[in-house]
């Protein structure tokens, strides 16, 4: 957290309705889900889209900026963010992916064991990237660390301490 921000307060009690009810409070915020709900039926542009606006309000949320949830708006610099997010999160599944293609091939091959081998470092591999892309998005798009996607592996001990807290 910036050190020239407060921490976020929070309401004593949070009840459901409001926690699923506050993007379509307002008139700006329904007009925002219906964009945002448009892009998704756009497929891969879409949720290009979807991706750079969650960067940009998980960006406004550590800031302390308001308001938190601003409208959705198609831009050059949203599409651009999801471009960046959709990037990381496919060449961080990719060699899983890769791994389970290849223990596929194999078992076909007759060769079980190493097929076998291939799934267990497919399912590894997927595993870490799941662990290490939403914590590397964040530290990216918060702090302007570039680890993400120069070295995404020197983000294991932040992920590591992170769950055991």
């Amino acid at each position: 957290m910036p050190p020239d921000r407060p921490p976020l307060s929070l309401p004593a009690t949070l009840h459901w309705w409001r926690a699923w009810s506050f993007p379509v409070a307002t008139r700006e915020g329904r007009r925002g889900v219906a964009l945002g709900a448009l892009a998704l039926v756009t497929l891969l542009p879409g949720w290009v889209m979807n991706l750079g606006y969650r960067w940009e309000v998980a960006t406004r949320l550590y800031r302390g900026d308001t308001p938190m949830f601003a409208p959705f708006r198609w831009s050059r610099r949203v599409w651009r963010l999801g471009l960046t997010v959709w990037g990381v999160i496919t060449l961080s599944l990719s060699p899983g992916a890769a791994a389970a293609l290849l223990g596929w091939g194999a078992w076909h091959a007759g060769v079980r064991g190493l097929a076998s081998g291939c799934w267990g470092t497919a399912l590894a591999l997927l595993l870490a990237a799941i662990l290490l892309v939403p914590a590397g998005m964040t530290r990216l798009g918060c702090e302007g660390d570039r680890t993400v996607l120069t070295a995404p592996w020197r983000l294991w001990p932040v992920v590591r301490r992170r769950l055991r807290a």
